[in-house]
């Protein structure tokens, strides 16, 4: 019965697997890895052409490459898109001995691009990846063409709902996962939208959530060192997309109208009935939104 057991959980994480795999593909995301100096990243890479623009999408935390795959699907067939896995998370190294600071995270990030041949990007972040590119793209100015922030952290100006919880009880929802239910309440209170995710998988979800918890508590108090990022805001010049859910429950919609005040040339969306991760709730509107501000680029 153990043996059987043991197979059929092999069976539903391979068909976990394969309908993720199947998402990436249907975006015309390819599965690669590289060996860099501080470790293994994994990534996706859609190849554009010649002429096309070169996208670079970073995830938040605990989540990973696979986030952006309904979003890229409504992309430009001319942009060749990179998504990776960042140190700490997905299929990417995970040792608890090495820095995951938002700092020495873009200087990772900067190793991969330099090593993937991608000197000039548009880049686009979403809530933890978000304050990465910030800082990215005042380490690394003339790398980057612009910038797209999604529901950002590491820019406060109200406190959230998450924020707020935490100072009450002491207890982070991102981090409180001991079972499925657990799982559940926290996929509801990141987005006002998820998507349908059948049961089953929820389970090897939280398995897996669970299964990270040290690399994530790791992750989670090294971000705490820099994740304040405000006081760069000014320094950024380049055209910057902002866009926010305006019922996100982890970083405040208020938080949009700092960042559209402190980047001098910035636009700012809030998408209604949207929460915490618009390229997952409504992946359409927000890839629409984001070819609409690149176009402008051309």
């Amino acid at each position: 019965m153990v043996a059987l057991g043991k197979k059929w959980l092999a069976f539903k994480n391979a068909l976990l697997q394969k309908a993720l795999s199947a998402e990436a593909l249907a975006a015309g995301l390819s599965r690669k890895e590289i060996r860099l100096s501080f470790g293994e990243v994994a990534y996706f890479e859609k190849t554009g052409t010649p002429n096309g623009r070169t996208l670079v999408l970073l995830h938040g935390a605990g989540a990973d490459k696979n986030s952006w795959c309904r979003f890229v699907k409504y992309l430009s067939a001319a942009d060749r898109v990179i998504v990776p896995d960042l140190p700490g998370h997905g299929d990417s190294v995970q040792s608890l001995s090495l820095s995951y600071t938002i700092a020495e995270q873009s200087k990772y990030l900067h190793e991969l691009l330099t090593q993937l041949s991608a000197p000039k990007i548009y880049l686009a972040g979403h809530s933890m990846g978000a304050t990465i590119a910030i800082c990215y793209t005042h380490m690394y100015q003339n790398s980057v063409q612009s910038l797209v922030l999604i529901d950002a952290g590491g820019v406060e100006r109200t406190p959230s709902e998450m924020r707020l919880k935490i100072e009450r009880t002491g207890i982070h929802p991102m981090m409180a996962i001991e079972n499925v239910a657990d799982y559940k309440r926290l996929v509801r209170y990141g987005m006002n939208k998820p998507p349908y995710i059948p049961n089953f998988f929820l389970k090897l979800l939280a398995a897996d959530k669970i299964s990270r918890r040290a690399i994530e508590q790791k992750v989670f108090n090294d971000l705490l060192i820099d994740l304040d990022q405000t006081h760069i805001l000014p320094a950024l010049r380049l055209r910057t997309l902002i866009i926010w859910g305006k019922l996100d429950r982890i970083a405040n919609v208020d938080d949009a109208d700092l960042l559209h005040e402190q980047i001098q040339n910035s636009e700012k969306v809030i998408l209604d009935d949207i929460g915490h991760v618009p390229m997952v709730e409504a992946p359409q509107a927000t890839a629409l939104r984001c070819n609409a501000f690149w176009a402008v680029m051309n």
